[in-house]
């Protein structure tokens, strides 16, 4: 699906996971590729919020983040409310009504020449909150639908390693026993063909119900969940990267595995390492949100819409009247999220997703309250 990137664009993204400081050069080439002045990457954590940009936008969005995008904030509020799992331009959120009126507009990014934004925000299992912007001067006006459908591509890589540079602080970490400790999730470091090479202290509570050191490689006691991962692994380049989802069983949560490729100075940063496995543990929610189906499973918007509805207990002829689509193409959405999610039936597909809840529903939890 991103193969229009070459590996070089991808690699980068996944070396700035493991080494946060290379990510302003990362999100330089985010705006290169959407013709765009800047981007900016910025991470919610328990109510606090951390910020990189590209060289070069620095001094212009820092006199302005904190009316942009510091919550509470108008941006992020309709981004985030819009659940939409990709890409979404201001014109899609904002009215030319309400772009007329409201401040941050008329008072803050027009009087400095912009005003024309494309974000994507991914609500991480974890509970982190990734939000990942790229503005325009206003002169050169709205993102095409082409470089929207451009960055969707790019959003599963992104939100994979924007998850890894988070836990590492977005900075530096100076070697493996540190870096581990940083991430604070459960996570290990896999040789080029799965061999465990070190784990920290947060991985061990899991290891009895969900993994096991098989020597040659590191295994999943699920065995579908398993050759997923042994598919991952002998994958070329970048299409080896993916997320493992795990139903909840008597004795572990609903867990997801991310397998993280390390590139080039990520290695450094990892002794060596190829990959980098980091476990997320689901937070109660009545089901995966749309945006974390696509972000960490690689799903269509359109295959997560459908794959949501079939969670709430939907048929295929339900699903299909409610989205306004063909029973066909409801049926052929399903398809390809069996395929992308391993598994072979639509009732298989329907009991993973339920699987990644905790089967109730969390407290109401607003991102943008102050």
């Amino acid at each position: 699906m991103d193969d229009s990137f070459g590996h070089d664009l991808i690699d980068l993204i996944y070396e700035s996971g493991a080494v946060p400081r290379l990510w302003p050069e990362t999100l330089a080439a985010l705006a290169r590729e959407a013709d765009a002045a800047g981007a900016i990457l910025l991470t919610y954590r328990g109510g606090r919020a951390s910020w990189l940009c590209s060289p070069g936008f620095h001094a212009a969005i820092e006199a302005h983040l904190s009316t942009h995008w510091a919550l509470p904030a108008v941006r992020p509020k309709r981004l985030l409310a819009a659940t939409h799992a990709g890409f979404l331009r201001d014109e899609d959120l904002f009215s030319p009504e309400e772009m007329a009126t409201e401040p941050l507009f008329r008072d803050h990014l027009w009087p400095h020449g912009f005003g024309c934004g494309l974000a994507t925000a991914v609500d991480m299992p974890t509970g982190d909150i990734l939000i990942l912007h790229v503005e325009r001067p206003l002169a050169r006006g709205p993102f095409e639908p082409e470089v929207v459908a451009r960055l969707d591509a790019l959003r599963p890589h992104l939100a994979r390693a924007a998850l890894l540079a988070a836990r590492l602080g977005l900075e530096h970490a100076g070697a493996t026993a540190e870096a581990l400790a940083l991430i604070g999730l459960p996570a290990a470091v896999l040789g080029e063909t799965g061999r465990l090479l070190r784990s920290n202290a947060p991985l061990k509570p899991l290891t009895a119900s969900l993994l096991r050191d098989g020597g040659d490689r590191l295994r999943i006691l699920d065995r579908a969940a398993d050759d997923m991962l042994a598919h991952a692994l002998a994958a070329p380049g970048h299409h080896a990267a993916r997320s493992i989802p795990l139903p909840r069983t008597e004795r572990r949560p609903p867990t997801v595995l991310h397998l993280i490729p390390l590139r080039r100075t990520g290695r450094d940063v990892f002794e060596d390492g190829s990959w980098i496995l980091v476990a997320t543990v689901a937070e109660a929610r009545p089901g995966p949100e749309t945006s974390l189906l696509s972000a960490l499973f690689d799903l269509t918007p359109a295959e997560a819409r459908v794959a949501r509805l079939l969670t709430e207990g939907m048929t295929t002829e339900q699903a299909a009247a409610r989205l306004g689509l063909s029973r066909e193409t409801v049926r052929t959405h399903i398809k390809a999220a069996l395929a992308k999610l391993g598994v072979g039936r639509q009732a298989d597909l329907v009991r993973l997703l339920h699987g990644l809840t905790l089967g109730g529903v969390a407290p109401e939890r607003d991102p943008t309250a102050s």
